[in-house]
């Protein structure tokens, strides 16, 4: 009977370990934009140590919740990944997180453990060791699965009710049975209940998959990867379905690829965006840090006529004690002019962004970016044919968080972001104040308030969260406020609104979490409502 489930849990949703307790806890992380490339979009929190690899990130719009991109990679502070749907974004605009952690107790007896009891001498004598297994790494199991239900009602008679649906499966399996053989996936299955005979007619177009894909070791420093992934060392070109090699020497490291790219329109397969290129890079470890550097030459086809050629090159950087170093940059290596094809080397964009924390009380971070548009000239002929000049839109930020009190985190931050065609730059200032452990209640609250100015509006943004976890039941509970009040200088038309958000999360059966969650928000004369129920188990 184990052996059976082993088997079927390999094949759907292994589980190899006993709980013994766990707790819940379920946290709203607000963070930033802070950088756009081609292919994906960078994010910064100043937490991010709870978000995984598959998890969303969203960005309100109108006051609703949308779901901007998956998470394919992270740091300390900040992460990135491939965006969702074709929702416009900017630098510096606040995204929001919402995770739930479980801290599991686990205890896990394998088949031929050594006791203290016992010396390896006497283990020896009642079982064969074979060294080729000692080295090798053990198997882990990570996932999640996930049904939301997401329901808008209106007062309005422009805007029309209605209830949207949303699945989504994240599976990880590393060192599967404790072989090379690893599988990761992330795939989502989204439509609106209204819209249902249009979706079953084309399944493809709701269905999206982020993530699929073998990872086999076929040595200590060679690995092979097939499917759709992202691959972190080379991350500005996105997803790649298709082959990566992977090779390190040493310091040094290599990789190649062959694939194609998704299809812009609905992320699906398409074989006939053909990409190929390599990468070659080094890394060094100093005393307090490391050093990284690599370079990558790629091009992209779209029915094997090239549609772009490109260079980038990326440096990170932790030599010096207590900062962070990032710098990442690309540059056009193709064009096309009155139809004749040319070599160039046009420079595209740069990143650069800087950290300091000198102690755990305050830390200290800057940023600029410059990006222009990049041209595909096989997949947008028209945009191409209608593009006059290539504007550099350019950014810098600043922030700054303190902690005077172990229970309290100030926030400041500002940022200036100007294109040549605006008519003003675009500016903003954000401050916060975080206590957490509130005397007697031992609850968390904050408070924000957010400053905008641009070329067609002014306005801010101001509120407070208060959230209580009761460990008994495990219950996770908020409640926020917030006040909007936007001006636009073109329709000369004021905005106001006030937002009252509920959430509550809590524990039905291990591991399977229920959320509710009611957001409702009034303006002069229109009101909207939106009730979000998702139920999500993790492994």
């Amino acid at each position: 009977m184990k052996k059976s489930l082993k088997i079927i849990f390999i094949l759907l949703i292994p589980f190899k370990i006993n709980l013994i307790g766990q707790e819940v806890i379920t946290k709203e992380i607000i963070g930033e934009v802070s950088f756009l490339t081609t292919q994906n979009i960078y994010v910064k929190f100043e937490d991010a140590s709870l978000l995984t690899e598959g998890d969303t990130i969203y960005i309100k719009r109108d006051g609703d919740l949308l779901p901007l991109l998956i998470v394919k990679f992270l740091s300390s502070t900040s992460a990135a990944g491939t965006s969702i749907g074709e929702t416009e974004v900017q630098t510096n605009e606040k995204v929001y997180a919402y995770v739930k952690e479980i801290n599991i107790e686990i205890s896990e007896i394998e088949p031929h453990e050594i006791t203290p009891e016992k010396t390896l001498g006497e283990a020896n004598e009642s079982q064969e060791i074979k060294p080729a297994l000692i080295h090798q790494t053990r198997e882990k199991i990570s996932g999640r699965i996930s049904v939301q239900s997401y329901t808008n009602l209106s007062n309005s008679d422009g805007i029309s009710d209605f209830q949207r649906w949303r699945y989504s499966l994240s599976f990880n399996a590393e060192n599967i049975s404790d072989s090379p053989l690893s599988f990761n996936s992330y795939i989502i299955f989204a439509y609106r209940a209204d819209d249902w005979a249009n979706v079953s007619s084309n399944i493809g177009r709701n269905l999206k998959v982020y993530d699929l894909a073998v990872d086999y070791k076929l040595s200590k420093n060679f690995n092979i990867k097939l499917g759709r992934s992202v691959n972190r060392k080379i991350s500005n070109l996105g997803s790649v379905d298709g082959i990566q090699l992977e090779y390190g020497f040493g310091n040094f490291f290599s990789g190649l690829i062959a694939g194609s790219r998704p299809n812009f329109s609905d992320y699906g397969y398409n074989a006939k965006l053909f990409q190929f290129g390599g990468f070659f890079g080094r890394t060094d470890t100093t005393g307090s840090g490391n050093i990284e550097n690599s370079l990558g030459v790629f091009q992209q086809t779209n029915d094997f006529k090239t549609d772009r050629r490109f260079l980038y090159f990326q440096h990170t950087n932790t030599a010096i004690e207590k900062t962070f170093f990032m710098l990442s940059t690309e540059f056009d290596l193709f064009k096309r002019e009155l139809g004749v094809d040319k070599n160039t080397f046009a420079f595209t964009s740069l990143f650069l962004s800087a950290r300091y924390a000198p102690d755990r009380i305050v830390s200290f971070s800057l940023s600029y970016d410059a990006r222009r548009n990049v041209i595909y000239y096989e997949t947008f002929k028209s945009l191409v044919d209608s593009v006059i000049e290539n504007h550099t839109r350019q950014g810098l930020r600043f922030r700054t968080n303190i902690r005077p009190l172990n229970n309290v985190m100030i926030g400041l931050s500002a940022g200036y972001r100007f294109l040549r065609a605006d008519l003003k730059p675009s500016k903003n200032f954000n401050a916060s104040l975080a206590y957490s452990k509130i005397p007697l209640i031992e609850a968390s609250s904050s408070v924000f308030y957010t400053y905008l100015q641009s070329s067609y509006l002014t306005g801010s943004v101001i509120g407070v969260r208060l959230s209580k976890y009761f460990t008994n039941p495990n219950i996770d509970f908020s409640f926020a406020y917030r006040n909007t009040s936007y001006e636009y200088f073109g329709r000369r038309f004021k905005l106001t609104e006030n937002s009252f958000t509920a959430d509550c999360s809590f524990l039905i059966l291990r591991p399977l979490f229920l959320t509710l969650s009611f957001e409702g928000t009034f303006q002069e004369k229109r009101t909207y409502s939106r009730v979000l129920i998702d139920l999500t188990a993790r492994i």
